[in-house]
């Protein structure tokens, strides 16, 4: 019977061939939604593998590798948040490759330091004139909709694409009072 080696284990994958076993075991097998799945395909596919060849052996896989992403990343004009959501998504990946010992455990993705913007709020007052009810007989009906939008999404907590792609089989008329 033929031994196996266990220290050559997946040393003459490429790094495509692992990210395609990555995405079936961590994505299908877990069975996380085909959006990130998505995520992480455009992340490797569009983004990693413009720097780094797909075909190489993933052996070859260096620290040099990752630092020469993340500055490329940063030479981009997106911002920093972005930059660390690809670098989650690589980081992702290097960490499942090297649990399986396809790769050396001493490349370390890590995130960049983001300045944290500060968003404006509204005010008290503010809050308060867009949760007015209009009058019926005198508003237009962009005005009735648009009160109607912010108390649902201010009384849900619902994010705007739920506001968006609400249905009228989604609502219960039986229970709204």
């Amino acid at each position: 019977m033929r031994k196996i080696d266990m220290k050559t284990k997946g040393s003459n994958k490429t790094f495509d061939e692992w990210f395609e076993q990555f995405i079936f075991e961590h994505c299908t097998m877990k069975n996380f939604r085909l959006s990130t799945e998505k995520h992480y395909r455009e992340v490797i596919e569009y983004s990693f593998y413009k720097l780094y060849d797909k075909d190489k052996v993933l052996s070859q896989l260096a620290q040099d590798d990752i630092n020469n992403y993340v500055l490329w990343l940063k030479e981009s004009d997106i911002r920093d948040s972005t930059v660390n959501i690809q670098l989650k998504a690589l980081k992702t990946v290097v960490k499942f490759v090297g649990d399986k010992r396809g790769i050396d455990t001493n490349i370390k993705v890590e995130l960049i330091k983001a300045d944290i913007e500060i968003i404006e709020a509204y005010t008290d007052e503010e809050i308060s004139k867009l949760l007015t009810k209009p009058n019926l007989k005198k508003c237009s009906f962009a005005e009735y909709r648009n009160w109607v939008c912010v108390c649902f999404l201010c009384n849900t907590g619902a994010r705007r694409s739920t506001l968006v792609n609400i249905q009228i089989g989604d609502l219960f008329f039986k229970i709204i009072i």
